[in-house]
């Protein structure tokens, strides 16, 4: 077909569009099913990782990870998306940033 996509007819148009939506749909629905993968695969790895070298038990770097991520964390990472609508909020927020 030589025509351009600018001067296609009504009907064409619309199947343009169908055809259009079609393919947008697929290709997030492809990117859904590829994420999923890619973290039930991760959990596999993990799940085997912890049965066969961690032998089911905590591993010990595992307690200094959730100090460290405790200590970078801070209420600063939420007020973006905590609606503070009182001063005695703003205040509240602004102490526990303190002490973090």
């Amino acid at each position: 077909m030589t025509k351009k996509l600018n001067i296609l007819q009504g009907g064409e148009k619309q199947l343009l569009a169908k055809l259009i939506q079609i393919i947008e749909i697929a290709q997030k629905q492809v990117a859904i099913n590829v994420n999923s993968g890619v973290v039930l695969m991760f959990w596999h790895v993990g799940s085997k990782v912890n049965q066969f070298v961690l032998k089911n038990k905590r591993a010990e770097y595992g307690k200094q990870i959730v100090v460290t991520l405790s200590r970078h964390l801070s209420w600063s990472l939420f007020l973006a998306i905590i609606p503070l609508k009182t001063q005695e909020m703003k205040q509240f927020y602004a102490i526990q940033s303190d002490c973090a």
